[in-house]
Order: structure tokens, then sequence, then C-alpha cells
């Protein structure tokens, strides 16, 4: 586990929606370019999940590369040491990016808003 702000609220998130999660996570794609996630949220928006990065840069030369290897991702920044942790904003964005794991057994939570 980092020790990133990111990492850390992503870690409360999984925790408390019960999410399948990697902190951090590396993949190596064919091409032999390997993108470093803070995390990696299984079963949301993409067949392999979301990567969660904080620079564009660590993705944008890789984006075929990483739909064909069946990943999504998004860009977040370090949360501010101020702000405060809403788990809803977490449960919004994961509603955003879509269930991606076995039809029919997305989390109670994720049709309600």
């Amino acid at each position: 586990m980092t020790d990133s702000r990111l990492a850390k609220a992503w870690a409360r998130a999984s925790e408390l929606l019960r999410l399948d999660t990697v902190a951090p996570y590396s993949v190596e794609l064919p091409s032999g370019a390997r993108i470093n996630a803070t995390v990696l949220v299984r079963e949301f928006g993409a067949p392999n999940g979301m990567l969660i990065v904080t620079d564009y840069s660590h993705v944008r030369g890789e984006l075929a590369a990483l739909e064909a290897a069946g990943y999504g991702f998004s860009v977040l920044e370090e949360p501010d040491p101020t702000d405060s942790f809403e788990v809803e904003e977490y449960a919004e964005m994961l509603r955003d990016w879509g269930w991606a794991g076995m039809h029919g057994e997305q989390p109670s939570w994720f049709a309600s808003s």
C-alpha cells in the first residue's frame, strides 16, 4: 500500500463500499510500456477495471493499448489534506464509470443515488 492520500482515500472507499482494489498497481502492455497506477479499481469502467493515475502523461501514449488490454483510466488529483472524505462522491464516480463485473452482481448501493 502506498502512503499517498489518494491511495488512502480509495482504501477507505474500498472498505466502505466493498470494492476490489489494488494499490499500487502496475500493468505491462504488449508494447513493453509499463503503466504505474496509484490504484486499480476492479469491476468498474472496463473489463479489467479502472486505473487511477495522477498525471495524464502516464497514459497519454498508450490509450489504445490500455483499451485493447481491457483497462480504463481516470486522472485524479491527490486530495488536499483539508478535504473531507465523502463516500458518496466515490459511489457517484463509480456509477459514472459503470459496472463492468458479472451481470447481476453489482453492489446494492450501485443503483441508488
